[in-house]
């Protein structure tokens, strides 16, 4: 490798005509500093100069690193393709957005490479500032970023030549295949699964343009937010085709900007997972209806369609629900209101149904262990819903919501808001706690205690006295022994899945043990 100004010229993978594929650590939007972001670079490579191919290159250690936690990575898992990362194109595709020879916006066109074998195509348009103020131009822009629409009249112009949207998908597919797979396979786009995401900032109701941008009744997320001394009122909205947050303009830019990548990063995992069901049940549905064909007849025929179930898909959605489960509480809100209007609740429903079919087959074949298997696997889709509530951190760390009305706020949660989230946390922390035999757990009762008089003071609405109790834990658990202080967070973490509530209680990453 010959070095360029101290960095070596990489032989990242590269996709013909477009450019390198590599991976960016600006994927992980959640954390709290953007210099932070070089931990998962760190721990994905096992090195300090993770950006040098050079296999003498020193070793990290990884110990120093694993409070770092990244949304959708698991450092421990088996398979490491079954997390929700990905590489991309960079940099993305530049186009220059025409309409009659004259520009009207400027995209790009990002490629994402899943290890799991899903490739996403994520078109980024901004318009032009002086048409930004014009609802029409906004609706125009939703209906000429759809490929499959007839009718479009923007032209769609970058290095790979000037051509309408659905040609230029159809190119950059091409050159993705012929780059990616010596067998002739060729990438499809399927333009009904095409979906946006807006972001509108306005202090109008934009009914014009939710009217126009959904075909069917949105499931909506209200939101109070305060922004210095003033309340005002902003959405989330979600269906089929897409979603749209409107943003209130006493919002500075980057809040907006930064709030609106974060959810499309969610919109992106509900899209993967609503695909990957859908998959799976294609796959089901062959299987099962191969498997009544032969009726039950040939046993070596049986055995290999039985066999056509694979663990490793259980180990892979039981991962997908991880991911969110242990996601800020506002993120897992969006996550389920994306969910409810991209249908995929519509989509578990008949993957469990196709399942259970399989599994009456396999029950007549008296294939019981394979029986089993099915079974649990189908409990585990069943389980993934999600309810809306809890202290919400996009907008706001310290808010609180209850159901799909959220109270955004800069403060403090106030003691009656508590019950909507920690104190039922808790709660459920004390119930499992007291059970444990306390010749075994000799501190565990003091830790109950503790959380009683948190809880009391709260359900009281008593706000001097649960400042006080708070006060009181966290100056406790300060002074405690750095293992039994991460012992602590771990158990609260096992049970509540709650960074919220590790935060409020000092037992959080950025806490040094």
């Amino acid at each position: 490798m010959r070095k360029r100004g101290g960095y070596p010229v990489t032989n990242a993978p590269f996709i013909r005509n477009m450019g390198q594929v590599c991976f960016s650590t600006k994927q992980a939007f959640y954390v709290d500093k953007a210099y932070d972001r070089e931990n998962l670079a760190v721990l994905i490579s096992g090195k300090v100069d993770y950006w040098n191919p050079n296999e003498e290159c020193e070793e990290a250690d990884i110990k120093q690193y694993k409070e770092s936690t990244f949304f959708g990575y698991n450092p421990e898992l088996e398979d490491q393709r079954m997390n929700f990362l990905y590489f991309e194109l960079r940099p993305p595709l530049i186009i220059d957005i025409q309409e009659k020879e004259q520009t009207v916006a400027i995209g790009k066109l990002f490629i994402h490479f899943h290890p799991s074998g899903y490739v996403g195509l994520h078109l980024a348009v901004s318009f032009k500032d002086n048409l930004l103020k014009n609802s029409e131009n906004i609706l125009q822009l939703i209906k000429e970023t759809r490929p499959g629409r007839k009718g479009n009249k923007w032209t769609w112009k970058s290095k790979l030549g000037v051509w309408t949207l659905q040609e230029l998908v159809k190119i950059v597919c091409k050159e993705v295949s012929n780059s990616m797979y010596e067998d002739g396979t060729v990438l499809h786009v399927d333009d009904r699964a095409w979906s946006s995401s807006v972001s509108v900032v306005s202090s109008e109701d934009i009914e014009d343009i939710k009217e126009e941008m959904f075909l069917d009744t949105p499931v909506v997320l209200k939101m109070n937010s305060t922004i210095g001394v003033d309340v005002v009122k902003e959405q989330m909205l979600a269906s089929r085709q897409g979603h749209l947050f409107h943003y209130n303009p006493l919002r500075n830019r980057q809040s907006v900007l930064h709030s609106f990548w974060r959810l499309v990063h969610i919109h992106e995992f509900v899209l993967l997972k609503n695909r990957i069901y859908e998959d799976y049940y294609k796959k089901i549905r062959q299987n099962s209806s191969r498997l009544t064909e032969v009726n039950l007849r040939k046993k070596e025929q049986l055995v290999h369609l039985a066999s056509a179930y694979d663990p490793k898909i259980k180990s892979f959605l039981m991962e997908l629900d991880r991911i969110i489960q242990g996601a800020e509480p506002f993120y897992r809100a969006a996550y389920s209101i994306l969910g409810k209007g991209l249908r995929l609740d519509e989509r578990r429903d008949k993957l469990t149904a196709a399942l259970k079919e399989w599994e009456e087959e396999l029950h007549r074949a008296n294939e019981i262990e394979r029986f089993e298997k099915l079974s649990q696997f189908r409990m585990v889709i069943e389980g993934d819903i999600y309810i809306n509530h809890g202290q919400v951190a996009a907008m706001g760390r310290h808010s609180v919501s209850i159901g799909n009305e959220f109270t955004l706020s800069s403060g403090p949660c106030k003691a009656e808001e508590w019950k909507s989230e920690y104190l039922s946390l808790l709660q459920e922390v004390i119930k499992v706690l007291d059970g444990r035999s306390k010749s075994i757990y000799a501190n565990w009762p003091d830790v109950v205690e503790r959380f009683r008089s948190i809880v009391q003071a709260g359900e009281q609405g008593n706000e001097d006295a649960l400042k006080q109790a708070v006060g009181d834990w966290r100056d406790w658990v300060q002074d405690i022994y750095k293992d039994e202080r991460r012992n602590y967070a771990d158990c609260i973490d096992s049970i509540t899945k709650s960074s919220g509530l590790k935060k409020l209680l000092n037992l959080h990453k950025k806490v040094k043990f």
